[in-house]
C-alpha cells in the first residue's frame, strides 16, 4: 500500500532529516499493531481506529509531529498534532491490514 497521506508524509520526511531512525522504525506496524488488531476482530472501523490511535500516539515522537502538522495544517500545536497524526497512522494501518486480507472493516 503506497503512503499517500501528507501528513505521515511529512512526519516520515522530518524524522529521516533529522536522523531519528529509530522513532521511524516506531510508526512501522509490527507485531505488536497486528496482534492488535486481529484481537479487534467484531470491532467496528470507529472502535478499532480510536484503540490504534491510543497506541500510536505512544510511538510518536511529539516536537516532531508537532512540526509536521504546523507544515500541513499551518497550526503548532502539539497536542492536536500528536492525536491527528496518531489517528492518520491508525487509519493507514488499517487499510493496510484490509489490503492485506487481515480484516475486514466493517462500516462504525
Amino acid at each position: 500500500m503506497e503512503l499517500t497521506d501528507p501528513l505521515i508524509a511529512k512526519y516520515n520526511d522530518l524524522l529521516r532529516r533529522k536522523g531519528l531512525y529509530d522513532m521511524l522504525d516506531m510508526v512501522a506496524p509490527d507485531g505488536a499493531v497486528l496482534n492488535l488488531i486481529a484481537s479487534m476482530a467484531g470491532s467496528s472501523a470507529a472502535e478499532a481506529l480510536d484503540r490504534l490511535s491510543r497506541l500510536v500516539e505512544g510511538r510518536l515522537d511529539r516536537r516532531t509531529a508537532a512540526e509536521a502538522y504546523a507544515e500541513i495544517a499551518g497550526v503548532y500545536d502539539e497536542e492536536l498534532a500528536v492525536k491527528s497524526l496518531a489517528r492518520h497512522i491508525a487509519n493507514w494501518y488499517l487499510r493496510l491490514a484490509e489490503e492485506l486480507g487481515l480484516i475486514a472493516l466493517r462500516p462504525q
